[in-house]
């Protein structure tokens, strides 16, 4: 049985749609003896000006609305899969020969986007996936960590913990029966974007603002444009289709009330589809920092640790107060024997006293029983956030192990380079509470996203004992 899956459980996902013009959610809410299994879906505006061309202009106005659209939902959940708009992601199809084989993926790819993609490497997120289309294609997504940051914020701000980023073509593809190749415009605020989806990965994307293509005939002129490179490109069999003519998958359109089954909610919906897979599975690319299963993974460790501190705190008040109640109890007894005592020096020792003498002794060793208990309680919070303090930026904590006092701690986790896992070493060796601290050269051959474990000691384990 694993303690920390019941304790942390998993939570349910959501799906958050943001675009320049509103925010839409969906969340899955299970069948009840009253209604079927259902998707709730909610929006809410977003004023004018808080995103423009796909970046996050005003946060606190972005944050503000998510807020709004999340109190009109039934229930109050904190993660979310979230789609945002495509203007600055980068995407590509790279194909690699077969002899190529999965451990070389990862090289083979950022090699080839070394010569084809348009930021630099160390300016982007960056994320990729391998198509299950037998032909050894991996599907890259990137996209500037300005602009992702700035929505991340903005979830924040909003008590939104996001356990994946992605845009909206790759939203709209796995929300919806497409039985091709087809080419897709939607429409924002500042223009029109146009994507070529192929099952769940998108070929082509191209924002169209109208500050450039002013009139109806520009915008259709460069589609068309458009559409005659993705076929030449990629696939002869590409169609132009509608957001309005595309069907929701199987699984999705029971769960969507007739009247609602709008193109508007099919960001939100693809999002949610995506929420409600199983976390481990979850290999999808996606924009955030840090991959989808480590973001689950890292929340959820955050949550552990909460509760850890809670039930230490709990724990330790606990003792407190039963030695404080057991020490008034019996010290009024001892006074109450004292007199009585006192009270009979001067009579012939007779059969009740002895009684009472027997249970003062009883009394006195359930004294020491309750100072003992005391003195072995543990506390661990100043020690917990202590570790905390020391964790440098750039670092991930995947798991944190506790043992006995005197025992060595274990923290496991991510370093976003190696760098900053040096930095992490330094920050524990200048603690003045921890010591001995160990950190093993291990993957040697990665630059970033390093996986370490760190070894450390309490410099005075007495120091945890309750005093």
């Amino acid at each position: 049985m694993n303690l920390t899956s019941i304790i942390t459980r998993d939570e349910p996902v959501g799906g958050l749609e943001v675009s320049d013009s509103r925010v839409r959610a969906a969340i899955y809410a299970k069948a009840t003896k009253k209604s079927p299994a259902r998707a709730v879906l909610a929006e809410e505006a977003i004023p004018q000006g808080a995103i423009e061309g796909g970046k996050v202009k005003d946060g606190q106005a972005l944050a503000k609305a998510i807020r709004a659209v999340l109190s009109k939902l039934p229930e109050s959940i904190p993660y979310f899969v979230v789609s945002i708009p495509p203007h600055a992601a980068y995407f590509k199809t790279i194909s690699f020969p077969s002899s190529v084989d999965a451990s070389r993926i990862d090289e083979a790819i950022r090699l080839s986007l070394s010569f084809h993609l348009p930021y630099k490497p160390e300016d982007v997120y960056l994320d990729y996936e391998i198509l299950p289309t037998g032909k050894n294609e991996a599907f890259v997504c990137a996209c500037p960590r300005e602009v992702i940051d700035g929505y991340v914020a903005a979830l924040k701000a909003a008590g939104i913990k996001p356990v994946a980023a992605e845009t909206h073509p790759l939203s709209i593809a796995r929300a919806t029966k497409a039985t091709g190749p087809l080419l897709i415009s939607l429409p924002y605020k500042d223009g029109v974007s146009v994507a070529a989806i192929e099952g769940t990965a998108v070929r082509f994307s191209r924002s169209l603002p109208s500050d450039r293509l002013s009139t109806e005939q520009d915008v259709a002129r460069e589609i068309e444009r458009i559409e005659g490179y993705c076929k030449t490109e990629f696939s002869s069999a590409l169609k132009r289709s509608d957001l309005e003519s595309l069907a929701l998958k199987d699984d999705i359109a029971p769960l969507v009330p007739a009247k609602q089954r709008d193109a508007k909610w099919l960001c939100a919906l693809g999002a949610l589809s995506r929420g409600r897979m199983p976390r481990g599975t979850d290999n999808i690319v996606s924009l955030l920092p840090v991959g989808t299963e480590d973001a689950y993974v890292f929340q959820q460790a955050v949550a552990f640790g909460a509760f850890v501190r809670n039930i230490s705190i709990g724990i330790s008040l606990f003792f407190i107060a039963a030695f404080v109640g057991a020490f008034a109890i019996i010290t009024s007894l001892q006074a109450r024997f004292t007199q009585e005592f006192a009270a009979l020096s001067v009579q012939p020792t007779s059969s009740e006293i002895l009684q009472e003498e027997e249970r003062a002794k009883e009394f006195n060793k359930l004294i020491e029983a309750t100072s003992k208990i005391a003195s072995e309680s543990t506390v661990w919070s100043a020690a917990i956030e202590e570790i905390k303090s020391k964790v440098t930026s750039g670092i991930v904590v995947t798991s944190l192990s506790l043992g006995a006092p005197e025992d060595r701690i274990q923290i496991t986790g991510l370093a976003k380079t190696r760098a900053e896992l040096t930095a992490l070493k330094k920050s524990f060796e200048s603690s003045e509470a921890l010591s001995d601290v160990v950190l093993p050269l291990t993957n040697l051959e990665l630059r970033a996203d390093i996986p370490f474990t760190i070894t450390f000691a309490l410099k005075d384990p007495s120091s945890i004992y309750f005093q």
